[in-house]
């Protein structure tokens, strides 16, 4: 069929080869002997054995071609199972032959078969797409038995800790990535029970979606909000606390930073109220050339209470603030700043 397709297009783009004969594939009675006492009463099949068709690579297009044409799914474009919004896809310039075999259908999974190890296999299943819309290169296609295997159970074991366990069995590794082939991909072994059980499982997990979607989405959207009693007394920030700048040393003296031993708070770690870790330090040296005055010892140690009192360091963009009065809740001071009755003030309710 896609011999014909490909002449009546005028033999335009590659001409399709030969279809491959599918191999079956079974489980291994190694791997078997390795599974959870929790799981062996499933029936266990290799993926490979459950494609109606070899899983398909998806195509490669230099960054000229980008900008126009099709609709095209890239590796961010899908997450925990989901095809994230359609409205957000890039698009390429592809032959009508290209944009005839690769486009995707309902019901398709797709798997990042190269990308760091801890985003190698991640899935999305196919749903309703807006367009014709195609996938590249770095991305997997699976064609499901879907007379008996539901594609939404796959994706789902696909994305579990089970599921991401067994491709990162099989990963090649390399510089900063990780990769699966086709090959790798079909001897990874799947738990099948009948499709009435597989559409219970993934009901199930959609209600438990539905409500984490929710809360995620309430989250979002949260902010503490203080009803404020005329009553109480107001004052100033700077009437009961110390506030003062932090400090970044130059990033290109790589002296200021190698085998630093001086927790350092960039942007990225500073959420949700509290400041638990960081990932960066810098050195003694490093400490020194600051280019702001630093708070003592004591007061560095309130900034975090959670790092075990050691010394750190706050970067440029922040302000370290040491509440002086003991009447003060802290906690309460991270709520009004973080409540829209602030960006109205400067006084903070006590």
């Amino acid at each position: 069929e896609a011999l014909k397709a490909w002449e009546e297009n005028g033999k335009e783009g590659k001409k399709p080869g030969k279809p491959k004969k599918l191999k079956y594939f079974d489980i291994s009675v190694d791997v078997y002997g390795k599974l959870p006492e929790s799981y062996k009463q499933f029936t266990w099949f290799s993926l490979g054995n459950l494609f109606i068709e070899s899983p398909q690579n998806g195509l490669y297009e230099p960054a000229s071609k980008y900008g126009s044409g099709t609709s095209i799914i890239r590796i961010d474009s899908f997450y925990d199972g989901h095809i994230l919004n359609n409205e957000e896809f890039k698009r390429v310039e592809l032959s009508k032959s290209d944009i005839k075999r690769y486009s995707l259908n309902e019901n398709e999974i797709l798997v990042n078969r190269v990308n760091s190890i801890e985003y190698l296999g991640k899935c999305g299943l196919v749903k309703q797409l807006n367009e014709t819309t195609v996938f590249e290169s770095n991305i997997m296609r699976l064609k499901i038995l879907n007379s008996c295997i539901n594609s939404q159970y796959i994706t789902l074991f696909l994305s579990s800790v089970l599921g991401e366990r067994e491709i990162r069995r099989f990963a090649k590794h390399a510089v900063n990535q990780a990769s699966i082939n086709i090959k790798s991909l079909q001897s990874i072994s799947i738990p099948v029970p009948t499709i009435e059980t597989q559409n219970q499982i993934v009901e199930e997990l959609d209600g438990y979606q539905k409500i984490i979607d929710g809360c995620r989405q309430v989250i979002e959207n949260y902010k503490p909000s203080i009803n404020v009693d005329l009553s109480w007394e107001t004052v100033k920030l700077d009437d009961i606390a110390t506030i003062q700048s932090g400090g970044t040393p130059s990033k290109s003296d790589n002296s200021y930073w190698k085998n630093g031993n001086i927790p350092w708070v960039g942007s990225t770690v500073c959420k949700d109220d509290y400041v638990n870790e960081t990932s960066k330090f810098i050195t003694e040296k490093g400490l020194k050339n600051l280019d702001i005055s630093l708070p003592s010892l004591e007061e560095q140690k309130k900034l975090i209470m959670s790092i075990n009192e050691e010394r750190v360091i706050i970067n440029s963009n922040k302000r370290l603030i040491t509440i002086n009065e003991k009447r003060i809740q802290k906690k309460l001071i991270i709520f009004a700043l973080s409540s829209y009755t602030c960006k109205c003030t400067y006084n903070i309710i006590v």
